[in-house]
């Protein structure tokens, strides 16, 4: 993991939808075997984000 990121964090980009970012050489193929960046992305409903207290 490269980095996590949730509604309300200060380098959140919005306030309905949490990331994660994960580095990995492991899918690779053909003579190019670059590693990866991927981001995985979980979409929240606005009305159940928590509010920063």
């Amino acid at each position: 993991m490269t980095g996590v990121y949730f509604p309300g964090d200060d380098l959140s980009i919005t306030e309905t939808m949490a990331q994660g970012f994960v580095w990995t050489d492991v899918m690779a193929s053909g003579i190019l075997t670059f590693g990866q960046h991927l981001e995985l992305q979980w979409h929240i409903e606005p009305s159940v984000v928590p509010t920063p207290a």
